[in-house]
């Protein structure tokens, strides 16, 4: 008997430890998504910042002049999904044209599978150098051209060594110097990285277009 009213008691310490744990866990994810879009405003009016008034942007003085801020979709947490890798071995180097006529040499990482909208998808991931920590993401997708810039748009991922799954958030997706400055060179899209569906997410067409 006496062995029995332990068993039930132990039994609803578990089950009320795993209520418990649930509830804490919904809490912690809608903490998260409550600081989540907060954040990317933040950064957004951070590069507009940049953008305008420091030596580091890509903008000429006489577009700073008219610069406001760039243009983005809302932020949109369905674009922001878990990628499983599967690694390239041995790495080899892939020279990506660039927009000026020349070529520079990425390292061929890991090949990206990820569900995004219902749909499956896999993208070659790069990498910038050996040393460099992360990874490296040109892609286009059915925006491209029209509300998004025609020579894609990249993600920089965070990445440790070893890592298997990381996260891809499009809402971070940014339009490379060139669409701005065609003083830049910039390397162009994969056809490999053609996501296909609409990507609603991250920099639209820059609203000073490279003259």
């Amino acid at each position: 008997m006496r062995r029995k009213y332990w068993l039930m008691l132990l039994g609803g310490l578990t089950f009320f430890s795993i209520i418990i744990y649930n509830l804490s866990e919904t809490q912690i994810r809608e903490e998260d998504s409550k600081d989540y879009i907060p954040s990317i405003q933040k950064e957004r009016q951070e590069k507009d910042n940049l953008f305008k008034a420091t030596s580091n942007s890509p903008l000429r003085e006489e577009q700073k002049e008219k610069f406001k801020n760039l243009d983005y979709f809302s932020v949109n947490e369905d674009f922001k999904t878990t990628a499983t890798l599967e690694n390239i071995n041995p790495q080899e180097a892939l020279r990506l044209p660039l927009s000026d006529g020349n070529e520079e040499i990425y390292l061929k990482y890991a090949w990206a599978n990820f569900t995004l909208k219902g749909q499956k998808l896999r993208a070659l991931l790069l990498k910038k150098s050996k040393q460099d920590p992360r990874l490296f993401l040109i892609f286009t997708d059915a925006t491209s051209g029209k509300e998004t810039y025609a020579g894609g748009r990249y993600l920089d991922i965070p990445h440790q060594r070893n890592e298997m799954k990381i996260t891809l958030d499009f809402n971070q997706a940014y339009n490379p110097y060139c669409a701005y400055n065609p003083d830049y060179a910039c390397p162009l899209p994969l056809a490999e990285n053609d996501l296909g569906i609409e990507i609603l997410a991250g920099e639209k067409n820059s609203p000073l277009k490279a003259p």
